[in-house]
């Protein structure tokens, strides 16, 4: 583990690791729409054991990817391609593992990168151009605005810790959160509502699973086949783990676990802290996604894509803004100021934020 096959080694780890998360999420999507549709959760017997059921997933998601050679629409194609192979890109730069020691970088293919999050931002830019080319009619438009807006305001979420941590790599943001012991969730709550509001965006743009239709030709309203069916929908948990990645390693520590440092000791110990580090980054990243998965199909099951995902982006574009304000407001007036005063600055504009929400929304319901 000590030599440079490490981030080689991790690197073919990757696309079993994405399959399996997928097949997960895909598992979770379809337990969450029965648990709708009947009122109950699947039992766990032998039909509905849930290691079958992922199993059963992953191998649709096999047949999906067969089938993609028989379409004959080669713009559809080719955008369920860049929309994959963006995904994937992305991992190129974003760390999957701590470092094995205090010499060693952060394992994966290039995490020594210095604009390793702009890197997956523009990844997540031409993402845009895939969606475009696979979908058809007047939705192409809105579909590529609402992308930009979510792209835009993740730019600036993450620009307020660039801009506190003097960084655009995402190994050493994540090693700044280790070594202090305080995650940047705590010091940009506003970055991270607006990231977690484009999610929500993500996750509501994904097509219900559709119980006993095969998913490679699930056809929407109208007679539209929208890029969240059969491959597409491949393509978009993709994106959604991706962004997860990004989003735990920016304001959940990453890897970091309090009371498990990088500090060097014995072999055997520091091995097993290695693992637990390891499987913590993953753990979190895995909680999101069934909470994405639980909000999305449990709590808002009859969001409409459209309405739902415009208010969704224009909400994360706001939060994105003042982030930015008051990241730069705090850098340039409590520079020397500790640093629980900057945080609560942020804090402060939240609540009041939340409470305006509240305000309104109360009274736009009806009595």
């Amino acid at each position: 583990m000590r030599n440079g096959m490490e981030p080689v080694l991790f690197s073919l780890l990757l696309i079993p690791t994405l399959a399996a998360l997928v097949s997960v999420v895909s598992a979770a999507e379809r337990a969450a729409t029965e648990f709708m549709q009947n009122g109950r959760m699947p039992k766990l017997s032998t039909q509905q054991n849930p290691v079958r059921r992922w199993t059963r997933e992953l191998w649709r998601h096999f047949d999906d990817l067969s089938r993609l050679g028989e379409n004959r629409d080669i713009p559809k194609a080719l955008g369920y391609v860049i929309c994959c192979l963006t995904a994937i890109l992305g991992f190129a730069v974003m760390p999957v593992a701590p470092p094995f020691d205090v010499a060693s970088d952060a394992t994966m293919i290039a995490p020594a990168v210095d604009v390793g999050v702009l890197f997956v931002l523009a990844m997540f830019g031409l993402s845009v151009v895939g969606k475009v080319l696979a979908s058809c009619g007047s939705r192409s438009r809105d579909l590529a605005v609402g992308r930009w807006i979510v792209l835009a305001a993740c730019g600036l979420a993450v620009l307020g810790i660039a801009r506190s941590s003097g960084t655009w790599r995402l190994d050493v943001i994540v090693n700044e959160q280790e070594q202090t012991g305080v995650w940047w969730l705590a010091q940009q709550p506003l970055g991270f509502a607006a990231m977690l509001l484009c999610l929500v965006w993500m996750i509501c743009g994904i097509t219900a699973p559709q119980l006993g239709i095969p998913s490679a030709e699930v056809v929407g309203p109208e007679g539209d086949r929208r890029p969240g069916c059969g491959p597409f929908q491949i393509a978009d948990h993709l994106q959604l783990i991706a962004a997860s990645y990004l989003f735990v390693e920016l304001f959940f520590g990453g890897w970091h676990v309090w009371g498990i440092d990088a500090a060097p000791s014995s072999n055997g110990w520091h091995t097993l802290r290695w693992t637990v580090r390891f499987l913590a980054l993953h753990l979190k990243v895995l909680a999101l996604l069934l909470w994405l998965v639980w909000l999305r199909f449990v709590r808002l099951p009859a969001a409409q894509t459209d309405v739902w995902r415009i208010r969704l982006a224009v909400a994360a574009l706001v939060a994105a803004a003042l982030n930015f304000i008051v990241t730069e407001c705090a850098e340039q007036y409590l520079a020397s100021q500790p640093l629980v005063w900057k945080a609560a600055v942020g804090w402060l504009v939240l609540t009041i934020g939340l409470a305006i929400l509240a305000t309104f929304t109360k009274q736009l319901m009806p009595e």
